[in-house]
């Protein structure tokens, strides 16, 4: 079963009482046919770019990842089923 797509807004949207408030983005609030039959390129296979890569493979999202050939992320991308195409 997939996690429930979480985004967070990095810019601060409103102030409170002198504090910054992110607003939070949960699965509900997106509308995931507008990726149907799309597919969805992932730069990297970092800290992000793994998570995001098989959040989106998970929920039903086409995920094409590029990693530099030889480098240990392209081999963890290859170790959790994606086959990478090269950024060289």
């Amino acid at each position: 079963m997939p996690l429930p797509l979480v985004c967070i807004s990095l810019t601060p949207i409103r102030k409170k009482k002198g504090k910054n408030m992110l607003k939070m983005y949960y699965e509900k609030d997106a509308d995931m046919s507008v990726l149907k039959g799309k597919k969805i390129a992932v730069i990297g296979y970092g800290s992000q770019g793994h998570a995001q890569a098989q959040n989106l493979r998970e929920s039903g999202v086409d995920v094409i990842v590029s990693t530099r050939t030889g480098t240990p992320n392209h081999q963890l991308a290859v170790k959790h089923g994606f086959k990478p195409v090269s950024v060289d």
